[in-house]
């Protein structure tokens, strides 16, 4: 049933306000290497159209701009208006034709002006809280669980999902 859903496509691009944000799955920090790092985590890139309240979610390989930017200007339209935290991958937005506001959580969480990342915050606290009950995801299993979370939440109601698993599983036999 994953692989069926991890096979749909994603929502067309989104527009309009748009939040992003990266998050870490899997095991906690073990505390080796250096201070701050993310051992044995899956680094996961999420994007949030405030209008609808529709989340893309991906499993990347790093989080570096070489690695997110790409999935913004694939899922995100030109113009639209992105808020992120004051992660360094996000930096160039501005230039490639957004327009970015930045949040700092070092100081605070929403500024006055609307300038937020709590609508895909609330989607990473979801998925943690829904994979929480799968001990021992492998790896390799993340794409599909992350998959199947996005589509979850982009399915409001149980109706919804409902239908769609059972396109789905008509479509496997």
């Amino acid at each position: 049933m994953r692989e069926g859903i991890s096979n749909l496509p994603d929502p067309e691009p989104f527009s309009g306000e748009v939040e992003i944000d990266e998050s870490y799955f899997g095991k906690k920090k073990t505390g080796q290497g250096r201070a701050g790092t993310v051992q044995g985590q899956v680094a996961v890139f999420g994007l949030r159209e405030r209008k609808s309240g529709r989340v893309i979610a991906c499993v990347v390989a790093g989080v570096s701009a070489k690695h997110l930017i790409p999935l913004i200007e694939k899922h995100v339209l030109k113009g639209s208006t992105i808020y992120s935290d004051g992660f360094g991958a996000y930096y160039h937005l501005g230039k490639l034709g957004y327009h970015h506001r930045v949040v700092y959580h070092e100081y605070t969480f929403v500024d006055q002006h609307k300038v937020h990342t709590n609508g895909i915050e609330s989607f990473w606290a979801y998925t943690k809280h829904l994979l929480s009950t799968r001990k021992g995801l492998s790896y390799k299993s993340y794409p599909k669980h992350i998959k199947e979370a996005q589509k979850r939440h982009n399915t409001f109601s149980n109706k919804k999902l409902r239908l769609l698993l059972r396109r789905i599983l008509q479509n496997n036999d």
